[in-house]
């Protein structure tokens, strides 16, 4: 603070100087004070350098028990990020090309009554490591399934149920296998602080093996068995990417 006092003074005392020549003339100008001020800095955000980026998967199987009896099961973790990153929300949809449900798309069978084939099943926690809270969003008969979170940090799991069924020729089919499912498309969102929030997504696709090595999630692979079945990897999909925050 002394220096910029030192500075202010100067350049007061230099106007002063230059003023009281300028009125020795005629019609000399009103000496005129410089003032000093701080430009405010633009807010700083850190690169990502220093850690990894985010890994994001998330596994769908369908169940195929008896009478549509149980729901489809869909796992979802991730990993990697800046320090304090969280997932806020999870979204998927199964109208692949976004013209409204038709023949070859899938939807969420959550009610008794129609659209759906057989039983239904609404949407259930299965498993929820680590994650503070849960919230959900779909219709019975709908496309769009929207999860939202909190707590939700990298290597935290969710698994959860929900009946999937497919729109046939002649009517929906009870039976969405993982081909069937392929062409959903998964989107997420995190957030951290002193980053911009990041979005990214993927479409699901049968076969996955080589993209989860890729990611090394701790996720179950494209011959996935539960537990006291057979490997049914005709049964799985998965949607899996990385994202990158600024």
């Amino acid at each position: 603070m002394g220096l910029l006092r030192k500075i202010v003074s100067w350049g007061r005392s230099s106007e002063r100087s230059k003023g009281g020549r300028r009125a020795a003339g005629k019609g000399a100008a009103a000496p005129r004070h410089r003032r000093m001020h701080f430009e405010p800095m633009e807010r700083r955000l850190l690169l990502s350098a220093g850690f990894d980026p985010i890994h994001m998967g998330a596994v769908y199987y369908e169940d195929a028990s008896g009478n549509d009896e149980s729901g489809d099961r869909i796992e979802v973790t991730y990993s990697g990020g800046a320090p304090g990153t969280q997932l806020v929300e999870l979204a998927i949809e199964t109208d692949k090309l976004a013209d409204g449900l038709t023949i070859g798309d899938v939807f969420f069978d959550t009610e008794p009554d129609d659209p759906g084939a057989f039983r239904s099943g609404p949407f259930r926690v299965v498993e929820q490591e680590g994650i503070d809270r849960v919230a959900f969003s779909v219709d019975d008969g709908g496309t769009n399934l929207r999860l939202t979170f909190e707590g939700f940090d990298p290597g935290d799991r969710l698994v959860f149920t929900i009946d999937v069924d497919e729109q046939g020729f002649l009517g929906p089919n009870a039976v969405a296998e993982g081909n069937e499912f392929e062409g959903s498309r998964l989107t997420a969102l995190f957030q951290a602080d002193h980053f911009h929030d990041a979005a990214g997504g993927d479409i699901f696709v049968d076969h996955y093996d080589a993209k989860l090595e890729a990611l090394a999630l701790p996720l179950p692979p494209d011959k996935f068995v539960p537990p006291g079945r057979e490997p049914t990897p005709v049964r799985t999909a998965a949607a899996l990417f990385s994202v990158t925050q600024t």
